[in-house]
């Protein structure tokens, strides 16, 4: 039996490696793809607990404006509390404008855990305070303050769950090789964990 022709076996070899090329471009293209979907779901988680905390930060505002006209002793507490807040408020536009910045992820976190503490303080005074018992609006406004603590709560684990995926996603090989190509830098964990032992009067200071 005659051996093929050598323009026979070299178009077969050329047919080969563009069919491995193709497959080698269209599983890049997928991995790629898959990256930025998971970095946009990161981005998106993100969006979501950025807009729980600036209703928190809304809602201590005006708990502090009612706790101020049953409360004149506590000046200090609720100056240091207004404080934090401002704090954790530009902390938080930073963090939201750069959110994959690790440094700028742990100073947000930082901020909202010392506005976190102090605010604990101020709910624990108050709650000694027999005018809390009869004021209607301080009693709705820590209701709402405590759905959102919990949407918080949640729409962190949602962000630290889908970084979680995101990261493990990039660093996996082969598909590190593509993240690598791409530029996708890992993105941090945010934890959002208060002082051992809140004190208002340092909640300005971090």
């Amino acid at each position: 039996m005659d051996a093929p022709p050598v323009t026979t076996v070299l178009v077969l070899l050329l047919l080969c490696v563009l069919l491995l090329a193709g497959a080698v471009l269209m599983w890049g293209i997928g991995t790629y793809t898959g990256l930025v979907a998971a970095n946009r779901e990161c981005a998106d988680a993100f969006a979501r607990l950025a807009e729980s905390l600036r209703r928190r930060h809304e809602l201590i505002g005006t708990l502090a404006v009612i706790a101020q006209d049953g409360m004149p002793s506590e000046t200090a507490m609720l100056a240091a509390v207004a404080a934090a807040r401002d704090v954790a408020t530009a902390a938080l536009v930073a963090a939201d404008a750069n959110w994959g910045d690790v440094q700028a992820m742990i100073r947000f976190g930082v901020a909202e855990g010392q506005l976190g503490g102090a605010l604990a303080v101020l709910l624990a005074e108050s709650a000694a305070h027999p005018w809390v018992q009869f004021n209607r609006n301080l009693q709705q406004f820590s209701g709402e303050l405590s759905v959102r603590q919990n949407e918080i709560a949640l729409a962190r684990q949602a962000y630290n769950a889908a970084a979680t995926r995101y990261n493990d996603r990039r660093e996996a090989f082969p598909a590190s090789l593509v993240a690598g190509f791409g530029h996708f830098a890992a993105i941090p964990l945010l934890a959002i964990d208060p002082p051992d032992n809140p004190d208002p009067a340092n909640a300005s200071a971090r």
